[in-house]
């Protein structure tokens, strides 16, 4: 029976031993896992911050595409301005140059004339 007794003994010893080591391992785990839900709250974190900055980022490429659109329209129509001046400036340049030709030169005598300093206007000296 003394045997039994001493078996009884060394099991329940190394149940004990067991059970530290389990307890031990247990510990060990939910340390573990709190780290890990440590872990998981910050890359949730992060996430949101980085879908926040990807919100804000295509809301500026939005915004910089409008106003790509207005200064290219805005071009259109300085362009379009400045073309039509110049048109218009060439215009009268072309309208006041026969008037200015008429004024001068009246015959083919007169333009004849200019390098002969016999010739006087309206034919030969």
């Amino acid at each position: 029976m003394q045997r039994q007794g001493g078996g009884v003994a060394t099991l329940q010893a190394q149940m004990e031993s067991l059970r530290l080591q389990l307890e031990a391992k247990i510990s060990g785990l939910e340390a573990e896992r709190r780290t890990m839900m440590t872990a998981m709250e910050e890359l949730r974190d992060d996430r949101t911050t980085m879908r926040g900055r990807l919100l804000e980022a295509r809301e500026r490429e939005r915004e910089a595409e409008i106003a790509r659109a207005r200064i290219a329209a805005d071009y259109k129509i300085l362009k379009d301005r400045v073309l039509k001046k110049r048109r218009e400036q060439q215009r009268q340049a072309q309208q006041a140059t026969p008037a200015r030709t008429g004024l001068t030169f009246t015959s083919l005598d007169d333009i004849v004339s200019l390098g002969d300093p016999f010739m006087v206007r309206g034919g030969v000296q």
